[in-house]
């Protein structure tokens, strides 16, 4: 993938501002960006699709903020926040499209 397209995709993680959605359910957000994260593998993943892990890796990043942000418990530990999303990435991977090709966050990704 292009550098101006991963770019372009963070670009666009960051006009979300998920963090400041914590009215949102993961579900809600789910619906809400699944489409657009879904298209996004299908044309920039058809022959590269490895090279989406990195950007997915920020939206991941983004929703930890966002569960720190919405959920009290996760305030003010980090890595609580990660191991909440890995654990609902592995749980409910049909959440979001990025988790079903493999790219989430706390995967055995490249483990023997």
């Amino acid at each position: 993938m292009v550098w101006r397209a991963a770019k372009a995709i963070r670009d666009k993680f960051r006009s979300w501002k998920l963090p400041q959605r914590s009215d949102k359910a993961i579900e809600d957000l789910s619906r809400m960006f699944n489409p657009i994260i879904r298209g996004w593998i299908q044309y920039y993943g058809r022959y590269y699709r490895s090279a989406l892990y990195p950007t997915m890796r920020q939206l991941d990043r983004d929703l930890v903020l966002w569960a720190k942000q919405k959920y009290k418990k996760l305030r003010r530990h980090l890595r609580r926040a990660i191991h909440w999303i890995a654990r609902i990435s592995r749980s409910a991977s049909e959440l979001f499209a990025h988790w079903q090709i493999g790219a989430r966050h706390g995967s055995m990704m490249g483990a023997v």
